[in-house]
């Protein structure tokens, strides 16, 4: 089947691009263009990125006249529209990232919908945040909705509107054939999309790291006032109530920003004040030109998504395409779009005669001489960082244990072979540790030291102290390591 890239104007936004579009009436509807269409849920949440070629095709069906806000559009008969004009407010919240996700598929209720929507975070997130695992995550959206459009779930009935290239592509693939069955996802994308809401949004996506900020208030109730801050829908009383917050917030999170539907350039003042008036008069403004550019802004419920193969005929060919898609399609999905903090895969040490020794290639040193006040050589310990990835990933560190004296390590531990003491007398001091799987909660995302004048040196919020003080017997300060463990998830 040839595949011809075509520019559909006026439906979502001056960028939407979308393939072999149906054609339909001037005056149809705005939206009627996507519903019906393949979509891929692994990439972005209720979006035109996501929406691939038509599956039904509308032209084959009779339009009748309906009346939206005082104005004549056209519908297809089989399609159900109704007038919604409200707004309303959506939050996701994670304390990692792949709780985000989670919290996010899980706003669709569609049977084997995890790990939809994973690519999103790449859009609205930098990467260095999402790879800190011990950053939490939200997301605040509102939804300017205009109005709803359905497709009711009568597979008989459907069946007359299915378009001939995808009649096509179904008669010709081997259901014996993996390339075959790829071949339809790739096109089409897994699901349907059978409903959405048609409309204008708006939304804030915030990171911060859970350890430093302030926790008087949860993190999706600092981003919507965020939100509202930004747009200037925060009063007087509550920008004061949330001062300490957002100031916290500066200094351990970072935020980024979007809107869609509606006018472009009004659009883009929303966020900001300028010269002419204030972000609120901005946003105003932005509202009122939603109607001419409407935009997919949600899912109306589990029924949005429906599964491709429920339209195949052929049940030998749809019972294949739902076990390539469970056993393969899905997976690799998921695997093209994984994100997962780092975790520290390799320690080690430099020793010199004083504080300015370079850490190796590649790696970084905890600024905290280990021999601290007990005279030796400056000891400093070094780590390397490393990337999650599905295949072929290293294996990070999952435990440290302290040696000393002529102590073994313990079973599946690898000694560091550097006394920890040197040239300041005392026990001879020694580091293990234990390697384990990327996907382990014990993965050690952060390592770093602390030191007192007594045993009892306080550790950082969040971090576990490992038992063993680096110092012993060569008096000094005590000084320990202390880990963040929070996975890769």
């Amino acid at each position: 089947m040839k595949i011809e890239s075509s520019k559909v104007e006026g439906l979502f936004s001056s960028s939407f691009t979308r393939v072999n579009a149906v054609p339909l009436p001037s005056d149809t509807l705005p939206g009627v263009g996507i519903i019906g269409c393949g979509y891929n849920p692994f990439l972005a949440y209720a979006d035109a990125s996501a929406v691939l070629h038509p599956i039904l095709d509308w032209s084959k069906s009779q339009f009748h006249e309906i009346t939206m806000n005082g104005q004549q559009y056209q519908l297809p008969d089989v399609l159900q529209a109704v007038w919604l004009s409200n707004q309303s407010y959506a939050s996701v919240t994670g304390k990692s990232l792949q709780s985000y996700l989670t919290e996010l598929a899980n706003s669709i209720k569609v049977s084997g919908n995890y790990g939809f929507f994973s690519a999103s975070a790449t859009n609205e997130f930098s990467d260095s945040s999402l790879r800190k695992s011990e950053n939490e995550f939200s997301r605040c959206q509102q939804s300017f909705d205009l109005w709803s459009i359905s497709i009711p779930a009568d597979i008989a009935r459907l069946q007359n509107y299915v378009s001939d290239d995808f009649i096509k592509l179904i008669n010709a693939i081997n259901p014996e054939s993996k390339d075959s069955l790829a071949t339809v996802f790739n096109v089409y994308g897994s699901h349907v999309l059978m409903s959405g809401v048609m409309g204008g949004k708006a939304h804030v996506s915030a990171s911060a790291n859970k350890l430093t900020l302030t926790q008087k208030f949860e993190m999706s109730t600092i981003v919507q006032a965020k939100y509202e801050q930004l747009t200037s829908q925060l009063s007087v009383e509550d920008k004061l109530k949330y001062s300490e917050a957002f100031d916290s917030f500066s200094e351990s999170g970072s935020y980024t920003y979007d809107i869609l539907g509606g006018s472009p350039s009004l659009g883009a003042l929303v966020f900001k004040a300028n010269s002419q008036g204030s972000s609120d008069d901005n946003l105003k403004s932005w509202i009122q030109s939603i109607s001419s550019m409407p935009v997919l802004t949600k899912f109306i419920d589990q029924t949005s998504l429906m599964p491709v193969w429920l339209l195949c005929e052929d049940k030998t060919k749809a019972d294949a395409l739902k076990k390539y898609y469970d056993n393969t399609w899905s997976k690799s999905q998921m695997a093209v779009a994984s994100l997962r903090a780092n975790y520290i895969d390799e320690l080690t040490f430099v020793l010199g005669d004083n504080s300015d020794i370079p850490a190796p290639v590649g790696y970084t040193k905890v600024p905290i001489d280990l021999n601290s006040d007990a005279g030796g050589k400056y000891v400093y310990l070094c780590y390397h960082e490393a990337q999650f990835t599905p295949v072929n990933g290293k294996q990070p560190i999952v435990d440290i244990q302290v040696l000393y004296g002529s102590q073994m390590p313990a079973p599946g531990y690898i000694k560091i072979d550097v006394d920890l003491n040197s040239g300041a007398g005392g026990e001879f001091v020694y580091l293990s540790y234990k390697k384990g799987e990327p996907t382990s909660s014990d993965v050690i995302n952060k390592i770093t030291a602390v030191y007192g004048k007594n045993e009892y040196v306080p550790t950082p919020y969040g971090y576990k102290q490992i038992s063993g003080d680096l110092n012993a017997g060569a008096g000094g300060d005590f000084v320990y390591l202390c880990t963040y463990q929070g996975g890769t998830e």
